[in-house]
C-alpha cells in the first residue's frame, strides 16, 4: 500500500508498507448513482443534475451518473439504510480496503499501468501524467461504468469522483499492518481515486486528500463494501467536531491545509471584489480580514476546490488592462464593480500553470497566497469578448 519513493508527484504521506486484509469483503462494481442513491434517500443532492446548481445543470438524464455533493456522514447514512445481507452489513471501504480494490492486484501508478491522459478515466486529460500527448477534458462526471473495468471487474475506481473512505487522514507508519483503520474523529475524512476535475497525477492510485467530513464536494462520491463488521463501532463524525471559522488573527497565522477546513458558506451569493469591502449584511466567509481577492474561472476553481490548495503563486501578466464589470448574478440587485482588470497566469506553489487570474490590482509576479478560499457559487461577468452576462467565474481570496 502507498508508493514508492521514485514515483512522479508522489507526496510524503503515501509512505510504502505491508498491509494484510484478513476479512473478506464484498465492494461494489460501480460508485453509487444519482438514482440509486435517491431511491434510499429519497432525494438528490448532486450538483451535475437537473437539481442541481445551475452552473453545472446538464441537459442529460443524470440517473446514472455518480451521486456526488454528500458528505461522509451522509455516505455512512446510505450505508445504514441498507438491508442487511445474511449477517453481512453495509459500510464505506476503508483506505487498505479501497487500494486493494483498486490495484486489483497490480503494482503500478494505475491499475492499468503508469500513464493517463484522460483516455482510460475521467480527469482533465490536458494535464496528462507518464505521456506528452494531451488527451480529453469532459468537466463534469459520466455515466457510471463509461470506461473499462480494471482487472477484478471494478469501474471507475480512477477519476469520475473520488470516493469516501472510513479513515481519517494520518501518516503511514512503514511497518507492517493488518486490517487498519484510522479514526480520530477530527472532522476530516478521506477520499481516494481522483475526479473529473483532478489532473492525472491527483488520479494515482496511491493519491490520498482528505476533506471536511460534513460537507458535500461536487468531485466526491460514494462506494460502499458489504462485510461483517462490528456494530458498536462508532465510524460517524461528531456534530461537535464540525469545523468552526477562525477569527482573522486566528486565521491570519495558521496554516490552512484544504479549502475544506472552512464551513460551508451561507446561501448568499459573494459581492466582494478585488479588495472591496463586503457589504455589512453579508457575513465574511473568506479568509482573514485583509485578504486580495481574484476573479478566476470556474475550471481553476474547482482544482483548488478539489486539490485543496494551500497556496497559489501569481505568474506573469499575460494581457493588458480591459474593461471587466462583475456582479450578482441576480439582475434584480445589480451590484457590481466595473473598471479595468489584469489577466494574470495563476499557478501551482511550483510553478505548474493552473489558470488565469484576473485582478484590478497590480500582482507582483511570484508573489504567493495562502489560506485559500473559494466562494461557493460563481459571480457573472461581462467582459470585453461578450456583451452578455455568464456564470463561468468564481470569485477566490487568499492571504499574502
Amino acid at each position: 500500500m502507498g508508493s514508492p519513493e521514485n514515483e512522479t508527484e508522489r507526496r510524503d504521506a503515501e509512505r510504502q508498507h505491508w498491509v494484510t486484509i484478513s476479512q473478506p469483503f464484498y465492494i461494489s462494481k460501480f460508485e453509487i448513482s444519482q438514482d440509486e442513491w435517491k431511491a434510499v434517500m429519497g432525494r438528490n443532492p448532486s450538483r451535475h443534475a437537473a437539481t442541481g446548481a445551475p452552473s453545472d445543470k446538464v441537459p442529460l438524464n443524470t440517473g446514472t451518473y455518480p451521486v456526488e455533493e454528500v458528505s461522509f456522514n451522509d455516505a455512512l447514512d446510505f450505508c445504514q439504510k441498507l438491508p442487511e445481507l445474511n449477517g453481512w452489513k453495509a459500510l464505506l471501504p476503508t483506505e487498505a480496503e479501497w487500494e486493494y480494490a483498486c490495484r486489483a492486484g497490480s503494482n503500478t501508478v494505475f491499475p492499468w499501468g503508469n500513464s493517463l491522459n484522460g483516455d482510460r478515466a475521467n480527469c482533465d486529460g490536458r494535464y496528462p501524467y507518464g505521456v506528452n500527448e494531451q488527451g480529453p477534458n469532459i468537466g463534469r462526471p459520466v455515466e457510471v461504468g463509461c470506461y473499462a473495468p480494471n482487472a477484478w471487474g471494478i469501474h471507475d475506481m480512477i477519476g469520475n469522483v473520488r470516493e469516501w473512505c472510513l479513515d481519517s487522514f494520518h501518516e503511514f507508519d512503514s511497518i507492517a499492518v493488518t486490517d487498519p483503520v484510522y479514526i480520530n474523529h477530527n472532522g476530516k475524512r478521506v477520499s481516494r481515486g481522483g475526479a473529473w476535475g483532478s489532473l492525472a497525477w491527483g488520479c494515482r492510485t496511491s493519491h490520498r486528500v482528505d476533506f471536511d467530513a460534513f460537507s458535500g464536494n461536487p468531485g466526491v462520491g460514494v462506494r460502499i463494501i458489504y462485510k461483517k463488521h462490528n456494530p458498536s463501532v462508532n465510524y460517524r463524525e461528531p456534530v461537535e467536531q464540525a469545523p468552526q471559522f477562525p477569527s482573522a488573527k486566528e486565521n491570519a497565522s495558521s496554516s490552512v491545509t484544504s479549502v475544506s477546513s472552512f464551513p460551508s458558506p451561507q446561501p448568499v451569493r459573494p459581492i466582494i471584489v478585488d479588495n472591496s469591502t463586503p457589504s455589512q449584511n453579508i457575513p465574511r466567509q473568506g479568509p482573514a480580514k485583509g485578504s486580495l481577492t481574484f476573479v478566476v474561472p470556474v475550471g481553476a476553481a474547482q482544482r483548488i476546490r478539489q486539490e485543496g490548495l494551500p497556496k497559489v503563486k501569481i505568474g506573469k501578466l499575460v494581457n493588458g488592462k480591459f474593461p471587466m464589470v462583475v456582479g450578482k448574478s441576480i439582475p434584480a440587485s445589480p451590484i457590481s464593480k466595473s473598471g479595468n482588470h489584469n489577466q494574470y497566469e495563476l499557478l501551482y506553489p511550483d510553478g505548474r500553470k493552473l489558470g488565469l487570474v484576473y485582478s484590478q490590482v497590480n500582482l507582483v509576479p511570484g508573489s504567493v497566497y495562502s489560506d485559500i478560499y473559494v466562494y461557493p457559487d460563481p459571480i457573472k461577468i461581462a467582459g470585453p469578448k461578450t456583451p452578455r452576462q455568464f456564470s463561468d467565474y468564481f470569485v477566490i481570496a487568499g492571504v499574502r
